[in-house]
C-alpha cells in the first residue's frame, strides 16, 4: 500500500514538474553612457525583447507593470536590477525560472549592448550575448538580441520577428520616455509624450495603447473610449498591411484547405483564421486594399471628430491617394480598381485639388460606365466643376 501512495505522489509530482509554466524576466538596462538622453533605453530594450519573446507560447514573460510592483513593493531602486546578485533576487521574487539583464553603452552614432540569460535557480549563466552597431540600426541589433536569447532557450524563432513596431527613433524615445512618467505617476505628461510619438509615427501601436492607459489613470473615460476605438483601427490596418505584404496570397477557401492539409481541426482552422479576420472578408489583394483605405478613412475622420487631430486627418487622406496610384499599375485588369480610385475621390474633395478631382472623375465616367456608384462620381464632379469655376472668376 505505501508502494502504491509513494508511486501515485510520484508521478504526480512528475506530471506537475512537466506541466509547470516556464517563466522568463527580462530587467531594465543599465544605462552606462555619461548622458541621461538615453535613458529611455532602459526600459525601452527591455520592453523590444519582452515584445519579441511573449510571441513564443512554450514560454510566459513576465509584463513590466509586474517589475514595477515588485520594485515598489521591496522598495528597491533601478540600481538593483544591474547588479548580478540583486537581480537573481528579483527574479526569484517576480517567480521566474530565468532571466535577461544587461547594460548599453552609446559613444557618438555607436552603440553596444551586454546582455546575460541567468538560470535563475542557480544563478548560472546559460548565455551572454552582445551586439554592437550604429545608433540607426537599434532596432536591427535588438532584433539580433532576442533571436541569439531564443536560440539559446531552445525556443522557435517566431517568423515575423524581423518586424519592427516603429523605425523612429524619435517615435520610440518619445513613447519609452511616456511609459517612465507613466511608472511616476506623471500621467497627463506621460500622455503628451505618447501623443508625440503617436504623431512621428501615425502607425506606432505601443503609444496608442499606453495613451488609452493614460486616459484611465486620468479618469477621462471618454477619451478612453476614443482612443480604444482607435486603437482598433489602427490594430486592422498593421494586420491588412502584414496580409498584403505576404509573398503569397490565399483566399479563405485556400486558406481552409491548407489547414486541413496540415491535419488541424476545424476549431484549429478557425482559431488561426481569427487572428487574421480579413481572410472572411477579403478573397483579392485588390479588396483588401480597398479595405485598407476604408480603415484608413475611419482613422480620419474619427482623429478629427475625437481628437480634433487634422494631421492624422490629413496623413491618412495623403495614404488614400498614394495607394490608388500604385493600384492604377497594380491592379489595372482588376474588376474591383474602380471601388479603389472611388476612395481617392473622397481625399481629392478634402485637399481641394479641383483639378485632380475633375480629371479622376471623367477617368472613372469614361472607363468605367456602369460603375455602381456613378451617381456619386457625378456628384464629385460638379462639384469640381463649380469650384474650378469660382476659381476662374475670382
Amino acid at each position: 500500500m505505501k508502494r502504491v501512495v509513494f508511486l501515485l505522489i510520484f508521478l504526480v509530482c512528475i506530471a506537475g514538474f512537466a506541466g509547470a509554466e516556464r517563466i522568463l524576466s527580462v530587467l531594465y538596462f543599465e544605462n552606462t553612457t555619461n548622458s541621461k538622453d538615453f535613458n529611455w533605453l532602459s526600459k525601452g530594450l527591455a520592453d523590444m525583447l519582452i515584445t519579441d519573446i511573449t510571441g513564443v507560447p512554450e514560454v510566459t514573460v513576465v509584463e513590466r507593470e509586474n517589475i514595477e510592483k515588485i520594485l515598489k513593493e521591496q522598495e528597491r531602486s533601478l540600481n538593483d536590477l544591474y547588479d548580478e546578485s540583486s537581480a537573481v533576487a528579483i527574479g526569484k521574487l517576480l517567480n521566474a525560472n530565468e532571466l535577461i539583464y544587461g547594460s548599453f553603452i552609446i559613444h557618438e552614432n555607436s552603440i553596444r549592448i551586454d546582455a546575460k540569460l541567468v538560470e535563475v535557480g542557480t544563478a548560472k549563466i546559460i548565455k551572454t550575448v552582445d551586439v554592437s552597431g550604429v545608433l540607426e540600426k537599434l532596432f536591427t541589433l535588438q532584433k539580433e538580441l532576442a533571436i541569439e536569447f531564443l536560440k539559446a532557450l531552445g525556443l522557435e524563432i517566431p517568423t515575423l520577428i524581423m518586424q519592427v513596431d516603429t523605425t523612429s527613433l524619435d517615435a520610440a524615445e518619445a513613447y519609452y520616455t511616456g511609459i517612465q512618467l507613466l511608472d511616476e505617476g506623471a500621467f497627463s505628461e506621460a500622455a503628451e509624450k505618447f501623443k508625440e510619438a503617436s504623431n512621428i509615427d501615425p502607425y506606432y501601436l505601443k503609444p496608442k495603447k499606453s495613451l488609452e492607459d493614460a486616459y484611465q489613470f486620468l479618469k477621462d473615460f471618454k477619451r478612453m473610449r476614443y482612443q480604444r476605438e482607435l486603437y482598433k483601427l489602427y490594430e486592422r490596418v498593421a494586420e491588412i498591411k502584414r496580409r498584403l505584404a505576404a509573398e503569397d496570397w490565399m483566399t479563405y477557401a485556400e486558406f481552409l484547405t491548407d489547414c486541413y492539409n496540415k491535419g488541424l481541426s476545424n476549431q484549429e482552422c478557425h482559431e488561426l483564421a481569427e487572428k487574421t479576420p480579413t481572410y472572411f472578408s477579403c478573397d483579392t489583394r485588390a479588396h483588401c486594399t480597398w479595405e485598407l483605405q476604408n480603415t484608413l478613412m475611419e482613422i480620419a475622420d474619427d482623429s478629427e471628430e475625437y481628437f480634433g487631430d487634422i494631421e492624422i486627418e490629413a496623413c491618412m487622406y495623403n495614404e488614400i491617394i498614394y495607394i490608388a496610384q500604385q493600384a492604377r499599375t497594380q491592379f489595372k485588369d482588376d474588376p474591383f480598381l474602380p471601388e479603389i480610385l472611388y476612395n481617392e475621390l473622397f481625399s481629392l474633395k478634402y485637399f481641394k485639388k479641383w483639378q485632380e478631382l475633375m480629371k479622376a472623375c471623367e477617368y472613372l465616367m469614361v472607363t468605367y460606365p456602369d460603375y455602381r456608384m456613378m451617381w456619386a462620381v457625378e456628384n464629385f464632379y460638379e462639384t469640381a466643376l463649380e469650384e474650378l469655376s469660382e476659381e476662374e472668376e475670382d
